[in-house]
Parts: structure tokens; sequence; C-alpha cells
């Protein structure tokens, strides 16, 4: 699991499905060029799969929508050719609450990753679909401060990789 705290701030040793150990690489405040700065000490390790999730710190930066979709498809390539056997997953962006103007850039970046999936060797995981309410912010019930999630957001979460991690047959 590599990102930001939205992926620091969860045990996956205890979501884990099984028998199955999911790392924890998130770093709080981390953006798309940090997991670009950082992706060799991921990939060094030959990893049966990785999750990234990135991209809400960048909301905060002066990368634009397409800089961040850009960085993030270029760390999943950066993966695959380094370690090849890698099944690799890029999660989209969670809306969130605290400037729901950034939304919009969000679903910019979210359709630039689903748009790039099929060239760039990686499967999509549409997380925020199933964080999102229907105003298109953060689900309320998923989360206490408008960004995090809450143990219900991570529940609903850590279900939906499990689910992937059957269909891509890394689980049974």
């Amino acid at each position: 699991m590599l990102g930001d705290s939205l992926i620091e701030l969860n045990d996956w040793s205890v979501s884990s499905p099984g028998s199955v150990e999911l790392q924890n690489r998130g770093i709080s405040g981390d953006t798309s060029d940090g997991i670009l700065f950082r992706i060799s000490e991921v990939s060094e390790s030959y990893p049966r799969a990785v999750f990234i999730l990135i991209g809400t710190n960048d909301l905060w930066t002066r990368n634009s929508p397409s800089k961040t979709a850009c960085n993030i498809v270029a760390a999943a390539k950066l993966i695959r050719t380094s370690s090849p056997d890698t099944k690799v997953f890029v999660q989209t962006v969670f809306p969130q609450n605290w400037a729901p103007a950034s939304n919009d850039r969000v679903r910019s970046v979210n359709a630039l990753l689903k748009e790039s999936s099929a060239d760039s060797g990686f499967v999509i995981v549409d997380t925020y679909a199933v964080m999102v309410d229907e105003t298109g912010n953060l689900n309320p019930a998923f989360t206490n401060d408008g960004l995090h999630l809450n143990e219900a957001g991570y529940t609903v979460w850590s279900s939906m990789i499990s689910e992937t991690m059957r269909l891509h047959g890394l689980i049974e």
C-alpha cells in the first residue's frame, strides 16, 4: 500500500485478507512527486502487488491534474519496468470536504488515470466511486474531518482491496 496519510493511518496488517501481508508505505503529506522520488524502495523489494493511492496533497501544490496523473502513471510504469511480475493497481483519488471546489480537480485526475490505465500496464481501482456522496464530496459517514477516513471508511476501503485481490488471483 503506497501513498499518503490515507494509507499511513490504517493498520493494513489488521485489515489484510487471510494470510496476505500488506506493507504500509504511506507517508503523511506525500504527493505524487514524492512517490516518484521513493518508488525504487518499493519496486526493489519485488512485491506481488502494489496498490497506489496518491494525489490528495497535490491539490494544494502547483501540480495540475495533468501533472499529478502523469506522476502517478510514471510511478506505475517504473514499478512495472523494474519489477515486471508485480501487479500494479492505481486507486482513484478520494473526494474530500475541506475545499469542495477541489473535487473538480480530483475528478480530472481520476479521468486522466482511467484513460491511461489500458496503455500503462496498471489496473484502475475506482475508490472514488465508493467514497463519494450524492453531492460529489467525501461521504460524511466515512470521515470525521472531511479528508481522512474513519473506521467505517477504512472498512469499506479494505473490503474493496480484498475483493480486488481476489479478482486478480492474489488471494483465494
